[in-house]
Formats: C-alpha cells, sequence, structure tokens
C-alpha cells in the first residue's frame, strides 16, 4: 500500500559542519528530513520514492491520485518513471546537452559529452534508459583498451547525466553509483607521464610548427591506384601564390600559438578562449577573467617583449576587433594529431622511456628550464598559477635536468634563442 512519507537522510557531521565517513573521530549524527512529501510504494519489488509537494494537503491529493490509478491499472501513472524509461537514452541525451551548452565555460566541453555518451550508449547497447543498468556500464568498460584514467573519464561523463536523470525524476536511482572506478593497476607499475623537451627540441618543434601547412599540401601523394595496384609516384604539387600565402600565414599563427603557450604557461583550452580585448599590449600582460581560466581565478599573465611586440603587429596586421579571438587553437583531438605531426617533422620522438611530450608538455618544459636557471618554486607556481604549493616541484617538473633573474627576462632570452638557427638539427 502507497504511503505518503517524508524522507529522512542520516549522516555524520565533524566539527566544522563537513559530512566525514560515519566513525571518524569526533564526528556527530545527524538526520536530515526532506522538505517535500514523498510517495512511498513497492513496484516490481523495489521501493520507489516519488517526490510530490511540501504541502501536504497537495501532497495528499496526489496521494490519491496515484492510487486512483493504480488501481485502474494506469502503468503508467502507477510507476511514474515508465515513460520516461522506454525513452530512448540518446533522446534524454539531446535534453541534458541542451542544458550544459548553456552553463559549460566551453563549446569543446558539450560536443565532447555528446560524443562519447553516444558511442557508450551504442556499444554497450543502451537503447533505452531501462537499458542503462550498472552491469551494462560495467562490462562495457572493462572491455575498453584506454587508460584506467580515460574509463574514469568516461565514467563522470555518464555519472553526471545520470545524476541529471534522477534530479528530474526520470530514474529512481544513480546506477553508476554501483560501478567502480577503474584503477590504475599495479603499485609497482610506473605510471605513464609527460617528459620536458630540450631546448633544442623546442627550436625544432616551433621551426616545424610554422613549416608544417606549407609542407603537408606541397606534396601529391599520388591519388587512387591503378587499375593495377600500383600507385603513382608522389609528385611536388603545383600550388597557386593563394595557397601558399594562406598557408604561410596559418604557419604564422601556429607558432604564434605554440610561442604563446610555451612563454605564458597557458593551457590549451585558456588559450583558445583568449580575446583580443584580453590581450594588453600596452601594459604588456594577458588579463584573463576567471571564468576562462582552469582553477576559476583571474589569471594575470606577463608577456615578454618580444612576444608582446609580435602580438601587436599581429593583431593590427590581421585587423582583429576587441570581442574577437586572439587565434584559433585547433581542438583536443585535433591538436594532438597536429602536435605528433610537428614533432615527427622536427625529428621530436613524441614519446621516449622518459615520457611522452603531447601539447600540454609545454607547461612542464618551461617549468623545468625555469628551475634549470634557478628560479625560485614560488615564482614558478605563481607563473604557472598552481593552486597547490606542491605542483609546480611534483608534476611539473624533472627531475633529470639540472636545477633568478626575474622570470619573463629569462623567458625572453628563452624566445630569442628560438629565434635564431631554426634548422632542423641545428
Amino acid at each position: 500500500m502507497a504511503t505518503l512519507k517524508k524522507v529522512k537522510t542520516v549522516l555524520w557531521v565533524n566539527g566544522e559542519g563537513k559530512r566525514v565517513l560515519p566513525g571518524t573521530e569526533g564526528a556527530k549524527k545527524r538526520t536530515i528530513v526532506s522538505k517535500k512529501w514523498y510517495i512511498v510504494d513497492k513496484v516490481g519489488g523495489k521501493v520507489v520514492r516519488t517526490p510530490t509537494y511540501t504541502d501536504k494537503k497537495a501532497a495528499t491529493t496526489a496521494l490519491a491520485t496515484y492510487l486512483k490509478a493504480k488501481e485502474r491499472g494506469e502503468s503508467g501513472l502507477a510507476d511514474p518513471f515508465k515513460k520516461h524509461l522506454d525513452r530512448r537514452t540518446t533522446e534524454h541525451l539531446a535534453e541534458y546537452i541542451r542544458e550544459v551548452k548553456q552553463r559549460a565555460r566551453t563549446e569543446a566541453y558539450p560536443k565532447t559529452v555528446e560524443r562519447e555518451l553516444t558511442k557508450l550508449f551504442k556499444l554497450s547497447e543502451c537503447v533505452t534508459l531501462r537499458d542503462l543498468t550498472a552491469d551494462r556500464i560495467a562490462t562495457y568498460l572493462a572491455t575498453l583498451t584506454v587508460r584506467a584514467t580515460t574509463k574514469n573519464k568516461f565514467r563522470t561523463y555518464l555519472f553526471s547525466f545520470c545524476a541529471w536523470l534522477v534530479k528530474r525524476d526520470r530514474l529512481p536511482g544513480n546506477p553508476i553509483d554501483k560501478v567502480d572506478p577503474a584503477k590504475l593497476g599495479q603499485q609497482d607499475e610506473e605510471p605513464r607521464r609527460r617528459r620536458a623537451m630540450t631546448r633544442r627540441e623546442l627550436r625544432n618543434c616551433l621551426s616545424a610548427v610554422e613549416r608544417y601547412p606549407l609542407l603537408s599540401v606541397g606534396t601529391n601523394k599520388g591519388g587512387r591506384p591503378r587499375k593495377d595496384g600500383t600507385r603513382p609516384a608522389p609528385s611536388v604539387a603545383n600550388l597557386t601564390p593563394e595557397t601558399v600565402a594562406e598557408k604561410t600565414a596559418l604557419g604564422h599563427e601556429r607558432r604564434l600559438v605554440y610561442r604563446t603557450a610555451l612563454l605564458t604557461g597557458l593551457r590549451r583550452g585558456e588559450l583558445s578562449r583568449v580575446k583580443v580585448r584580453h590581450c594588453n599590449v600596452r601594459r604588456g600582460r594577458i588579463d584573463l577573467p576567471g571564468h576562462l581560466t582552469k582553477n576559476g581565478k583571474p589569471g594575470i599573465i606577463p608577456l615578454v617583449p618580444t612576444l608582446k611586440a609580435d602580438l601587436k603587429e599581429w593583431i593590427a596586421d590581421t585587423a582583429r576587433g576587441p570581442e574577437d579571438l586572439l587565434f584559433y587553437v585547433p581542438e583536443g583531438r585535433n591538436l594532438v594529431t597536429l602536435h605528433k605531426a610537428h614533432l615527427k617533422l622536427a625529428g621530436v620522438a613524441y614519446e621516449t622511456d622518459q615520457g611522452f611530450a603531447d601539447f600540454h608538455s609545454l607547461r612542464k618544459t618551461v617549468n623545468t628550464l625555469l628551475r634549470r636557471k634557478g628560479v625560485p618554486h614560488r615564482l614558478r607556481q605563481r607563473f604557472l598559477r598552481h593552486a597547490a604549493a606542491d605542483l609546480a616541484t611534483k608534476s611539473y617538473d624533472d627531475e633529470r635536468l639540472n636545477e633568478l633573474a626575474p622570470v619573463v627576462q629569462w623567458l625572453d632570452r628563452l624566445d630569442r634563442y628560438m629565434s635564431a638557427a631554426e634548422a632542423v638539427g641545428g
């Protein structure tokens, strides 16, 4: 028999009022009673709690309507979740993504969530919401050959989606609660990590970044195979002056993106959101508001003189307005592919026994080089805008390179070095 009740939640809090695990020393037991009245009934062998209203009279009316519907056998009303459980997961996902887009700080995040969850639903055969069970998701994640951190990222996307479904009264509970996070593997297994590039590798990389757009279209690879299966030999492509100018300009922009990332410590996502109005070339700095940074705090990033001059010239030459992006930064996956191509052209190994050198490694590289020149830890931490005091030492420092002039002065010398004698292998 369905009844009307208020839901009680028992939890433990410490002296500061923060929630802690039961049994924690000094913790006190606290019982919280819901403001809303819930219809509590057993449906399909499971206890289902359906929220109604805070007003008891209105809640009593809702209970009477529920009981009447149940007596009539109107299962869609008797089971408040049935109409949602029988809908396709992709329909719920489309509504979820619309809300995510309204509060997301970047355009890339909603696209990534939608792409990964659509793929997950397809491969795990979760056609309707009723198919979205903990066992099915756990089995799907176990079959993936990606690293544990990637599996946990997919789990997080799905957990947030299911939490939204629970909040919208479309699921009785979050099934992902029962899916254990993936573990990183054996304790004696060394985790995969980023490495810092040397100054020579950086110089060769920047040179390759600028030359790659034109070189990538400068060779005709032969096209379709002949009838006998052979392919024409590669030949030099006949490029129009317009194409040469376009690709040369793109190479200049890409090099500027890499230099700015290296000399400011900006992350890819932050760099992609910098607008012209954030670039205060008159005062020689980038003023990034908190809603555009990773830690949510405003960032004031000094510009070395050479970069300041080049950015000023870039803005003027491209006639960018205050609300225009400073430059175009490829999205995550595209940048991964491009970055590997740049390293290959530069003759720099993407991965060695010391670790891998992705685009984010530019932050680790500049921190390591600053440390090598004796820049104090506190200054490096401020430059990289780290919240944790030891992050600049543990995560972005490379002990294999030796341990101020002010940070900007040394970075200016580094930038001048990058611009000199840029031939690959030079």
